[in-house]
């Protein structure tokens, strides 16, 4: 079977798949990311309520007429776990809550991305926590 198909003598069934166009993106990514900051910064400092309410503002009056609409917040952004391994916001960051955050960029009309570390944490393995 796998020489047949080294050869291609073996037929198709169902769809085919068509290649990708070649061109470049329509658009480039329309948004903000903490992340692109983070690198010259550290983490945290981009991460805080402030910050990300500023960046919001500042997409919504020079950059969301021209198509931007992503407030995307990278690593940071949580202080603990809760009694599952999961991420909790940082009460430091987010004094008034993470939803807070998250209403006021909605407000602005934009989407809120928040990114998550894939797997189970050191902190959730250590504990040994009972993840769900």
């Amino acid at each position: 079977m796998i020489a047949a198909a080294q050869f291609g003598i073996m037929g198709t069934t169902g769809n085919v798949a068509q290649a990708a166009d070649k061109s470049l993106a329509q658009k480039p990514y329309m948004g903000w990311s903490s992340y692109s900051m983070q690198v010259y910064d550290g983490a945290g400092n981009w991460t805080s309520a402030e910050s990300i309410k500023k960046q919001s503002d500042a997409m919504r009056e020079k950059l969301q007429a021209h198509g931007y609409e992503y407030i995307n917040i990278d690593a940071g952004w949580n202080g603990d776990e809760d009694e599952y391994g999961r991420p909790i916001p940082s009460s430091v960051l987010y004094p008034n809550g993470f939803q807070e955050v998250i209403d006021y960029v909605h407000n602005n009309g934009q989407k809120i991305g928040i990114y998550l570390i894939p797997g189970l944490s050191i902190t959730a393995y250590n504990k040994n926590l009972e993840v769900y």
